[in-house]
């Protein structure tokens, strides 16, 4: 099986969309630095933890945010891989709606989309950021409302809606994606 390359893709960088992703990477910084830096105890967490849990997330997003808004970089690739880190710290770190052994399937595919569809090899920027939304709705609705939001354990969603926020940014930077087909001769 051969992957050829059938779209080249490029960042609307001034889009909407992908202000949309910087916030909600934002948000999933605030949510971080709020959780664990003002309410919680970042003294009492073991080093695992401090470092899954702030230090990779805190380091993925702030990079994310300065390539994308700062640097402006329009390397579709770069977040696409970007995002298939952000999808495997998901699988180990974000605690998963479906089940562990499904969540890290759905994830996976997640990924490997993602990088797929910034490479060009899959048409269609709208597959993958259904897929993402999809995600969130489901994570929000299915487990987040009924666990944290209607019993107002906010102070407990916070590190639960960073995650989130997390995938909310790489479907909202998917529909940023502008896409140019490729002649095949």
């Amino acid at each position: 099986m051969e992957l050829k390359q059938v779209v080249k893709y490029r960042l609307k960088l001034d889009s909407a969309a992908a202000t949309a992703a910087a916030f909600f990477a934002g948000l999933s910084i605030f949510c971080i630095a709020l959780g664990y830096i003002v309410l919680g105890d970042i003294a009492s967490l073991g080093f695992g933890k401090l470092f899954g849990s702030v230090i990779l997330p805190l380091i993925w997003l702030v990079g994310f945010v300065v390539l994308l808004k700062g640097i402006r970089l329009n390397m579709p690739f770069v977040y696409g891989c970007m995002g298939a880190v952000w999808c495997i710290f998901m699988i180990f770190f974000g605690g998963s709606f479906f089940g562990s052994v499904f969540g890290a399937i759905i994830y996976i595919l997640c990924a490997a989309a993602l990088v797929a569809t910034t490479m060009g090899i899959i048409p269609g920027k709208y597959y993958i950021a259904t897929l993402l939304g999809a995600i969130v709705l489901l994570q929000i609705f299915w487990k987040d409302l009924a666990a944290y939001i209607i019993p107002l354990k906010l102070k407990d969603y916070l590190p639960h809606l960073s995650h989130i926020s997390g995938v909310a940014a790489l479907s909202a930077l998917s529909f940023s994606l502008e896409g140019k087909q490729i002649s095949s001769k």
